[in-house]
C-alpha cells in the first residue's frame, strides 16, 4: 500500500480563482454562454406582457459582478424585469419555466441548486 502526500499551495489557489485568475476567466465565460442560452429561452410574449414590450425580459436578463461565498466564486445571473408598476413578474417566469436552470441543464447537464 502506498501512502500519498497532497500539499495545497493556498497562495496559488487563490490566485487561480479570482476574476482575473484562469479559474474566475473559465467562471465567466461559462457564465457567458449561460446568459445567452437563457436569454434564447426566456418566455417572449407576442403582444408584450405586464405594460412592457415584446422581449423585454430578455434584454433585462443580466451577469451580476463576480463574487465569493463560502462555497467558492460564482457568479449570479438575474432578472431585472418589472411591470409598470414595481412586479417583478421576470422572477415569476422564471418560477414557472425556468428558463436559467434549462439554460445551465443544456449546457452543462446539471444545474446546482446549491445544495
Amino acid at each position: 500500500m502506498s501512502l500519498v502526500d497532497f500539499r495545497m499551495d493556498t497562495a496559488e489557489l487563490e490566485r487561480y480563482l479570482r476574476p482575473d485568475g484562469p479559474g474566475g476567466q473559465e467562471l465567466a465565460r461559462r457564465a457567458k454562454l449561460v446568459h445567452a442560452r437563457a436569454q434564447r429561452l426566456a418566455h417572449v410574449s407576442p403582444h408584450g406582457a405586464s405594460g412592457n414590450p415584446p422581449g423585454y425580459m430578455r434584454t433585462r436578463l443580466v451577469l451580476q459582478p463576480p463574487g465569493r461565498d463560502q462555497r467558492g466564486p460564482y457568479i449570479d445571473m438575474v432578472t431585472m424585469a418589472r411591470s409598470r408598476g414595481g412586479f417583478a413578474y421576470g422572477s415569476l417566469q422564471e418560477f414557472r419555466n425556468s428558463y436559467m436552470r434549462r439554460a445551465v441543464t443544456d449546457l452543462y447537464g446539471t444545474a446546482s441548486r446549491g445544495e
